[in-house]
């Protein structure tokens, strides 16, 4: 008996293993799947604030800015102080 007629006999069983297998598989993957996933269900969060426009908006950025600049004005003020008292030596 040769190779070819080994391989002949044995693919059947092997192909129904397989599909038994595969078949197994995919029956046992329905079975424990997550609905939430299969029905492509949304979990919201907690709800946002509404989004701010036009001079709400503009007035909170200002104010940030305003802020901002305040700090760099006390910065340059030391900076300054440092470079007058270091002229003087």
């Amino acid at each position: 008996m040769n190779t070819f007629d080994r391989i002949a006999r044995c693919l059947p069983n092997k192909t129904l293993f397989v599909a038994v297998v595969v078949l197994g598989a995919f029956w046992l993957g329905t079975l424990t799947r997550d609905n939430s996933v299969a029905n492509a269900e949304v979990r919201t969060g907690p709800q946002q604030q509404a989004f701010k426009s036009g001079a709400t908006r503009s007035l909170v950025i200002l104010e940030d800015i305003s802020i901002t600049l305040k700090q760099i004005d006390v910065r340059l003020k030391k900076i300054e102080a440092v470079a007058i008292s270091a002229n003087k030596k």
